[in-house]
């Protein structure tokens, strides 16, 4: 049991009981409140009387007049049902306690009480007894008696008016008591009386008995096409006995005073079993108080007809239309009218459970919104299966009238006579929708899929869709009865009732719930998903599947099952949402027009119709076409003369030409294929000649039409009587001949001749007197002249009849009358007529005469002429040339004869008659040639024929075309005519330098003379200018590639052979001939370079065909063998002297010669042959230059075995004699080394010079990148080889102070040792616990050994500190007296790296030997040791021992002789000198003058604590903090009881400076060692070797500078420092005296330049930001809190990663170089001077990429300046200083490792002008090469510190260019940013190089 379980149980055991008391008055209002329509006092008394099964109810309302208009004072309602019984007495005095009846609608016990919304204290009278309900207070009473009233047939509720109100409107009073009436079972009337006169009455009466409704059933088992009866959960299903489902037709009548109105409707009832799950049952009882029903009521309302009997606009007509729904507006009754509608024309009743006001179906509770949707569905069945009946009803009724219709149709139709005025029948029918889309809305099937579209649309809502045409229709606007046929058939009364009956189904969506109409759509779609609802068409009522709308005109063809479109306008919603029946298409029309024979008037229409159509659907195209297939069709006459339907039909398959013009006039027979007249005049020339219709027609041809007419009988039978005809025929023709042009009338006229050539049609004048007719070719012109002919035949000429008739002669030549004489007949006549010597008069005679094609034919072929020289035969004129005496050179032509005076040439007319019979001008071409290659010919002939055939060749000659054509041939190949033999040319041999003249072939001779060094034929000089006959007989200009290619292989084996051959004498001549002649040819063949093909240049790079001079031995290479001499290099070439070189050429560079060798060819030979290589090169330093370029480039991807063995690489071993064994002895006087070729693995890399000096080994050379490739390579740094132990005495001590002292500062600065940020060097995973104090102790030993060996050689060296292993993870330290910073360094560094290298040690060492303040100056994280409070007692026992310190020291300096204060040299004398202050109890100077105090505040042997507690004692430390202020100004700050809380306020106020001064007393001066050197007592240097004013630090003019005991005992101050080993920082807010050195070099010797160089660029004023450093000093000065060690870690690691991120700014370089013009930056700071050198003025940049020789690779992208200024040109300074590019490539390639740069981010150029160092354009960084050459480099040299100082710097404040623009104080500070945090990586990458160089020389 839970505790609330509990307490429960408690409560009602010991609790106290109290009763709920309800406000009954508040209660009643609240729940009137919930009642929001009008009247429900009414509707709930008409409710309660139709469950008393009242048939009457009658409703009396007395009024009082009133100055405005009457009131009601009272009301008084009775009925006719069952008087009140017991319980109901009872019920009606509970609220809330509904009557369990299941059968009744009231539910809540509620309704009753809407009585007080009119009346305050209402009377119930019923059988005898009457009950008041009265008020006393906020309580409702009731008081109960009997009855005086004696009407017991009545149940009486007396209602007095609470307050008077208006008389209600008796027309909105009565529709809504119709609204009540509607579907009360058992209340039939309804009586309104105002003062006792009756003025309203409504009733409804049965006028048919009901009829049952069966529902459908499956045709089989199989099919699922039966009507669903249950809803969608069982919840409930119509009972399938008959008679469960019926409908009936009631009378609806209104009378209001004499005015009377009615009506018919359909009620469908429905009994449904209900079966409710037992758990959503409990549910229900529990909301409503009352058990579901075993079954329920469903009724349907429905308007029955179309027609009232109202007149229009009667008041009750008005009341009587609330019985009928509108489209949508059916309401949902339950019991009454509720405000939800069902989303069609139709009411429901429904035992639905409301909402407690009644308007609304409750959907909200889940029990209750399943039962009521549940039944909605089964409401949707009902509908459906109403909705089925009714259809099936007007079926048959549309049935039996067909014949009625169909007479009446026939009528209609004979009547109009195809009016186009008629309205298309809406006007027959009063309820046409207004407003509606035109039938032309939609196309094809609906996208509603099935009946569910009709669920989707009554949720979705009534859209309208409208396809809008937006193209003009040529056709006309007068056509559009071709979309819209007319309908004048009106609207039947079958036809009224079913557009009634669908537009009652017309959905629209349910308010104010559309989930309502949604799930009534659904369960309507449910009912028979298979079927859509039927509709009527004109084949009766269908499925609306079957149904089609009408669409686009195609209603006029297709005669079944299509709706009317006045249907479908006044029920558009029934039909494409609820039937949702498919439009028309175009399918529809092919099948109707396949199945039956359209009449005439009907194909007029379809062929209008496809134009239009095919605007809207252009894709049916090949449809159309079928479409014709299909059509077939009787003739108007036919139908008419025939009535019988077996009359001829014709296919208009068959008809496929129309006559598009006049041409043709209506006498002239036309083919059988065009159109009928009648059709053509119907559809006039617009539509035919549309384009839709260029499938099904086209216009009649006149080559068709001759085709037809020259076979018809009127042309071939010569009948007189078609003497007419045919001239008409003619006649046609002739126009039609006319109206041509140009070659169309040509063409034409050969079309006619042709087919008319054989046609007996042209008439002529027969002397008889006869109308005959003969062949054209057999008549002559009129105006033909014959009469030279006379005698020798008889000539017919045509008749004067065609002249009448418009026909000329040149139509008559054209089909072919004769106007000469036949040639025939002319040649049978040349001897009579004497024209066989002399050719002149005939040529003349036929030159005039018109001639047709076939003379001109016979006058070509025939031999009639005479030759000049031939006179024993005729020739024909294709055999003769005409007379030139050009022709005279070439034998073979024959020259036709012509005796007459006058010229006879091409252009003469007789000439021009000649050439066009076939007579020639000039000879055959290849007759020419022929005769111009026999070998015999004379060379003057030659010569002269070769000028004829120039002549002619030229542009525009005659031989021109034929020549070009013939040479190129039909498949591209070169013809005969280029391999004719008669071009004269020249031939040298290119060994002997013979030449030889010969004849060539145009294909095999060139142009060219440069080609004649390698034997080719070129054109003979001697032609005059070779070039313009070349090109006239299509020489080639050079010979081809592959012809080159051959004979230079020959050429080259030519010599070869020739050289074998020579004598030794002769051969050194020879070559060198050889030598001259093949330079001559490559620089011939550099020319002809770009036409090689890839292929032709391997063949060339792999032959050995370059001759080079070896050793006066002339030898044969490929291209990769030789190389092309550097003529700009002044010095030894690595190229010239490892390679054969030869003198540059195109050709050879173009078949793979290079201009220096490769890396990879260079690398190959060091492999094969590196002693070779060295002893070419000439030494040492060119080998290693060889070295970096290999290295800076390796040519292979992985390391080879071949590359491990082979001992190429350059190693040096050290003179052990001259080395220096001591390393106290002075090493500035370089190693002597040797050098040697070695393997990788032999070589050792030298990062410990210690190791170097002690072992004899071969060293590599000290660069860094060819370190790093001999490490690629194999080779292996001496600290990996070389062994080392420590041995230490066996007399180690713990826990002195010197050793915890000296541990101390271990554990200090272990963050700064372990930070990843300090170092680059990769840390051990547990760096930071091996320094812990837990797991690292320290130990003091007398002497520590080191041990180092390498293979078989030991040393030992004396060491001052070591680590060694303390059991499993421990380690122990060891230290000696004579400590050296370098030796812990190497110590720590091998704890916490994973591997520690020389400058490691070095690095390490210093930042445990360096002052705090100076690694802070350097930007080394320092301020959370600086800051690091210590305990209060710890800093009153630091003051008390320092004071008692500075006493002791004061006393024993007077004692102790001069030079006693000195400490011991050497590494370690400064921890001995504070050894010794430990034991002989004294303090070292440094003490005195207050450079250190905290670090010795362990060591000193004080006084109690009593010697300083005194006032005298803290008024001594100010003093000596502020030595100038007045003793008594102090005395009064630390008051009559100091303490330390007070020292602190004093000190705090003493600091603002306002006290009183004194002359300040100078403290006891330590006299300064002899050497000058900072006395070796200390850990850290406390002053400067010299100062210019002789005293130390602390009597600087500042007191705070000095550190004064005071700063240790104020916690807050950023300067304190409590730690040992360490000073006290000098104060942030000033930079450090002049004097002040950053670093000694005692302290700092082995450490290089590099830092004092840059923080000397920075300054050493400054921190890591700004905002740390001004908030430390403002809080120094003011005393606020300082800043927490977590904080300055934040920020420090913010600013790293600031700096990071602008780092991945980098972006690439512009690889394609850029321009930018000099810019002003738009933010300059107030200080700079634009005129000065500042860099606010950004220089213009043109650059332009740098292509390096020989494909090398540089790692960087290289650019070149351009300018306009006679400057050095950076191109060829890039090539002769690529040593310096390389060099310089090392140098950022090494920078871009420190800062993590991209290389692709970087870019060198050079501009030897302008003054940029360098510059930062859109993330990529540009160097320029002229300050790295000017400034740092040196050929073979390694760049220096400097050097990287200088561009590590550079590189700071380019890339500080990526977080700020301008050079402000921002930019300088993120400049420092970068310097700060990167600077420990530059230091420990440049570290190695700068010891080596200092300790051994090696390099050197």
């Amino acid at each position: 049991m839970s505790s609330f379980d509990a307490l429960r149980s408690a409560v009602f055991t010991s609790g106290h009981d109290s009763r709920v008391e309800v406000n009954q008055r508040a209660l009643i209002d609240k729940i009137l409140a919930r009642y929001a329509s009008a009247g429900a006092v009414y509707r709930e008394l008409l409710q309660n009387s139709n469950d008393a099964d009242a048939s009457t109810a009658e409703i009396f309302i007395t009024t009082e007049p009133t100055a405005s208009a009457p009131v009601v004072t009272q009301v008084v309602y009775r009925n006719d049902g069952l008087p009140f019984r017991h319980q109901d007495w009872s019920r009606l005095r509970k609220i809330a306690e509904g009557n369990p009846d299941v059968s009744k609608v009231g539910a809540f016990g509620v309704g009753a009480y809407t009585m007080f919304s009119i009346c305050e204290e209402p009377m119930v009278i019923s059988a005898g007894q009457a009950l008041v309900f009265a008020w006393k207070g906020d309580s409702l009473w009731t008081k109960t008696a009997n009855a005086a009233y004696t009407a017991d047939k009545w149940t009486t509720f007396v209602l007095p008016s609470r307050d008077p109100y208006p008389v209600p409107d008796l027309v909105t009073f009565g529709q809504f008591l119709c609204g009540s009436l509607t579907f009360t079972h058992s209340l039939k009337t309804i009586h309104v009386y105002i003062n006792d006169q009756r003025k309203l009455s409504i009733s409804k009466t049965q006028i048919k008995p009901p009829t049952v409704i069966t529902p459908p059933k499956a045709t089989s088992w199989w099919n699922n096409d039966g009507a669903v009866t249950r809803s969608p959960n069982g919840f409930f299903s119509l009972r399938s006995e008959n008679g469960a489902i019926t409908e009936t037709v009631n009378e609806m009548r209104v009378t209001l005073d004499d005015d009377q109105s009615m009506i018919l409707a359909r009620y469908v009832s429905a009994v449904a079993d209900v079966r409710v799950p037992d758990s959503t049952a409990r549910k229900i009882t529990r909301v409503t108080k009352k058990k579901t029903p075993s079954n329920v009521n469903i009724q349907v309302f429905i308007d029955a007809v179309a027609r009232s009997t109202a007149r229009k606009g009667s008041r009750s007509q008005a009341i009587i239309n609330a019985f009928s729904p509108e489209m949508g507006g059916g309401r949902v009754f339950i019991g009454f009218k509720t405000s939800q509608t069902t989303g069609i024309a139709a009411h429901l009743a429904a035992p639905l459970i409301p909402t407690v006001e009644r308007e609304a179906i409750d959907l909200q509770n889940d029990a209750l919104r399943v039962y009521n949707t549940e039944l909605l569905s089964i409401a949707g069945i009902v509908m459906r299966l109403t909705l089925e009946h009714a259809m099936g009803l007007i079926g048959e009724r549309w049935g039996e009238a067909a014949k009625i219709r169909a007479d009446q149709a026939q009528h209609i139709t004979e009547k109009v006579n195809g009016d186009t005025s008629a309205d298309n029948g809406n006007t027959h029918f009063t309820h046409t929708v207004q407003g509606q889309p035109s039938d032309d809305e939609g196309h094809g099937e609906q996208k509603a899929t099935g009946f569910l579209g009709f669920a989707r649309f009554m949720v979705g809502g009534v859209k309208k869709i409208a396809d809008v045409i937006s193209s003009i229709d040529p056709i006309g606007s007068g056509d559009d009865e071709i979309f819209n046929p007319n309908d004048p058939i009106p609207l039947s009364a079958v036809e009224q009732d079913a557009v009634m009956l669908m537009r009652a189904f017309c959905p629209r969506p349910s308010t104010p719930d559309h989930l309502v109409g949604s799930v009534i759509a659904a369960g309507f779609a449910a009912c028979m998903p298979n079927s859509r609802p039927p509709v009527l068409t004109t084949s009766g009522v269908v499925r609306g599947s079957d149904a089609r709308l009408p669409f686009k005109g195609i209603e006029a063809f297709v005669k079944s099952n299509v709706v009317r479109k006045v249907v479908l306008r006044n029920a558009e919603e029934y039909h494409k949402h609820v039937a949702v029946c498919p439009s028309l298409s175009f399918d529809d029309v092919s099948f109707e027009i396949q199945e039956r024979c359209l009449a005439e008037d009907e194909v007029v229409r379809l062929i209008k119709w496809v134009v239009k159509y095919s605007r809207i659907d252009p894709s049916l195209g090949k449809e159309m076409v079928q479409l014709k297939s299909l059509v077939r069709f009787q003739p108007r006459t036919v139908a008419m003369q025939k009535k019988d339907s077996t009359a001829k039909e014709l296919y208009m398959k068959d008809f496929i030409y129309f006559v598009s013009n006049k041409s043709f006039s209506p006498e002239l027979p036309l083919p059988p294929n065009v159109l009928l007249q009648s059709i053509m005049d119907a559809l006039t020339q617009r539509y035919l000649e549309d384009h839709a219709l260029r499938q099904w027609f086209a216009p009649l041809q006149f080559r068709a039409w001759i085709e037809f007419i020259v076979e018809h009988p009127s042309m071939t039978m010569g009948r007189a009587r078609d003497a007419n005809l045919r001239l008409k025929i003619l006649s046609t023709m002739c126009r039609e001949y006319y109206r041509l042009d140009g070659t169309e009338r040509v063409q034409f006229g050969k079309t006619l001749l042709s087919r008319l050539s054989s046609v007996k049609c042209i008439p002529y004048d027969d002397p008889r007197g006869f109308a005959s007719a003969d062949v054209p070719g057999d008549l002559y012109l009129p105006s033909a002249e014959l009469h030279i002919f006379e005698g020798l035949g008889s000539f017919r000429k045509v008749s004067s009849s065609l002249r009448n008739s418009g026909i000329n002669d040149e139509f008559l030549l054209a089909i072919g009358v004769r106007k000469a004489i036949s040639i025939d007949f002319l040649f049978t006549q040349l001897d009579t007529l004497k024209w066989n010597e002399n050719p002149k008069p005939l040529i003349t005679y036929l030159r005039k005469a018109t001639l047709s094609a076939q003379d001109l034919a016979k006058l070509k072929g025939t031999q009639y002429l005479p030759e000049k020289k031939d006179k024993s035969r005729t020739y024909a004129p294709s055999e003769l040339h005409l007379p030139n005496p050009e022709l005279h050179v070439f034998p073979f032509v024959k020259v036709l004869q012509w005796a007459s005076q006058e010229e006879l040439n091409e252009w003469s007319a007789d000439g021009k008659f000649l050439v066009k019979l076939g007579c020639r001008v000039h000879p055959p071409l290849e007759a020419v040639l022929k005769y111009m290659a026999y070998e015999n010919t004379e060379r003057t002939i030659r010569l002269k024929c070769l000028k004829f055939l120039y002549k002619r060749l030229i542009a525009g000659g005659p031989y021109a075309n034929e020549y070009v054509s013939q040479s190129t041939g039909y498949s591209g190949e070169p013809s005969h005519f280029l391999n004719m033999k008669f071009l004269p040319v020249v031939r040298t041999d290119p060994l002997d330098e013979k030449k030889f003249r010969e004849l060539q072939a145009p294909n095999t001779c060139f142009i060219n003379p440069s080609c004649g060094c390698m034997g080719f034929p070129i054109l003979d000089v001697e032609l005059g200018s070779e070039q313009m006959y070349g090109n006239t007989f299509r020489c080639s200009e050079c010979p081809p590639t592959d012809a080159l290619l051959h004979r230079l292989l020959n050429l080259v084996s030519i010599a070869k052979s020739k050289l074998r051959s020579q004598e030794t004498s002769a051969s050194s001549d020879f070559q060198r001939h050889i030598l001259k002649v093949f330079a001559k040819i490559y620089r011939y063949l550099s020319t002809q370079a770009n036409e090689f093909d890839r292929k032709q240049l391997e063949v060339l790079s792999k032959a050995p065909i370059i001759p080079v001079l070896v050793e006066d031995n002339l030898g044969w290479f490929r291209s990769h063998e030789v190389y092309f001499k550097n003529e700009t290099d002044e010095g030894p070439e690595i190229t010239t002297a490892l390679f054969h070189v030869v003198d540059f050429n195109p050709f050879l560079a173009t078949i793979g010669v290079k201009r220096e060798a490769t890396i990879k060819d260079l690398f190959q030979m060091l492999l094969t042959n590196p002693k070779s290589v060295l002893t070419k090169l000439g030494g040492e330093e060119q080998y290693r230059t060889l070295l970096r370029r290999i290295a800076s480039n390796p040519p292979y991807r992985a390391v080879t075995r071949q590359i491990r063995v082979s001992p190429f690489l350059l190693a040096y071993q050290l003179d052990m004699n001259s080395a220096a064994e001591d390393e106290g002895q002075d090493t500035s006087n370089p190693v002597k080394a040797r050098y040697t070729l070695a393997k990788a693995e032999e070589i050792c890399i030298i990062d410990n010079s210690f190791f170097a000096r002690m072992f004899d080994v071969l060293s590599a050379p000290q660069e860094s990148d060819l370190e790093e490739f001999y490490i690629s390579l194999g080779a292996k740094y001496i600290s990996q080889r070389v062994q080392t132990s420590f041995e230490v005495s066996s007399q180690s001590v713990r826990g002195t102070p010197y050793v915890k002292d000296f541990a101390r500062r271990i554990y200090e600065r272990r963050p700064l040792l372990v930070s990843p940020n300090i170092t680059s060097r990769p840390l051990k995973k547990n760096a930071a616990s091996l320094l812990d104090e837990r797991n690292l102790s320290v130990c003091e030993a007398t002497k520590i050994e080191a041990h180092y060996r390498l293979g078989r050689t030991t040393k030992t060296q004396t060491v001052t500190c070591c680590a060694k292993p303390e059991g499993r993870r421990n380690n122990a330290l060891f230290i000696t007296q004579d400590l050296d910073w370098f030796d812990v360094g190497n110590a720590i560094g091998g704890l916490i790296l994973q591997r520690c290298q020389l400058e490691d040690s070095f690095f390490v060492g210093n930042l445990l030997e360096a002052p705090l303040s100076q690694l802070r100056s350097r930007g080394f994280p320092v301020d959370r040791i600086l800051r690091a409070d210590a305990p209060v007692h710890s800093e009153v026992k630091m003051v008390r021992e320092a004071a008692l310190s500075k006493h002791r020291d004061v006393a024993l300096s007077a004692q102790k002789p001069k030079g006693e204060h000195e400490a011991p040299q050497g590494r370690g004398a400064q921890l001995q000198g504070e050894a010794k202050v430990v034991k002989t109890g004294t303090l070292p100077p440094q003490v005195v003058n207050g450079a250190s105090h905290s670090k010795w505040k362990s060591r000193s042997q004080s006084k109690p604590a009593e010697l300083i507690s005194d006032k005298q004692g803290f008024q001594h430390i100010l003093r000596e903090m502020f030595n100038d202020c007045a003793p008594e100004h102090i005395n009064i700050l630390l008051g009559p009881n100091p303490s330390l809380e007070k020292l602190k306020e004093a000190k705090e106020i003493l600091e603002r400076g306002d006290y009183p001064k004194v002359a300040a007393a100078k403290p006891p001066a330590s006299k300064p060692p002899a050497s000058g050197k900072p006395t070796p007592g200390s850990i850290q240097t406390s002053k400067s070797a010299k100062n210019p004013s002789g005293a130390s630090l602390a009597n600087e003019k500042s007191p705070r500078s000095t550190g004064s005991i005071l700063d240790f005992i104020t916690p807050n101050s950023r300067k304190s420092s409590s730690r040992p080993f360490s000073t006290p920082s000098p104060p942030s807010s000033a930079p450090p005296p002049a004097s002040q050195p950053v670093e000694s070099k005692e302290s700092f010797s082995k450490r290089s330049n590099l830092f004092g160089r840059v923080f000397s660029i920075r300054g050493a004023n400054r921190g890591l930001s700004h905002l740390t450093n001004e908030t430390v000093r403002s809080k120094q000065v003011t005393g606020d809190a300082p800043m927490t060690s977590e904080q300055d870690t934040t920020a420090h690691h913010g600013t790293e990663r600031l700096l990071a991120n602008s780092i991945l700014k980098t972006r690439s370089v512009a690889r394609s170089g850029f321009h930018s013009p000099e810019r002003l930056m738009t933010s300059i700071p107030a200080n700079l001077d634009r005129n000065g050198d500042g860099c606010e003025v950004v220089p213009a940049q043109n650059l332009v990429p740098f292509h390096c020789p020989g494909h090398m690779r540089l790692g960087i992208q290289v650019f070149s300046f351009r300018n306009n200024d006679n400057h050095v040109d950076a191109d060829q300074f890039l090539r002769a200083n690529l040593d310096a590019v390389i060099a310089f490539r090392n140098v950022l390639h090494h920078l871009a490792q420190v800062y993590s740069v991209r290389m692709d981010g970087m870019a060198i150029y050079y501009n030897s002008a302008g003054r940029s160092i360098a510059f930062n354009r859109q993330g990529g960084l540009y160097f320029n090469l002229r300050f790295f050459t000017s400034l740092h480099y040196v050929r073979g040299a390694t760049p220096t510190t400097d050097c990287y100082s200088f561009w590590f710097t550079t590189m700071a404040h380019e890339l500080a260019h990526n977080l700020v623009s301008p050079h402000n104080k921002e930019h300088g500070y993120y400049t420092e940013s970068f310097v700060s945090v990167y600077l420990p990586k530059l230091h420990q990458s440049l570290s190695r190089n700068a010891i080596r160089n200092q300790l051994a020389g090696i390099s050197e």
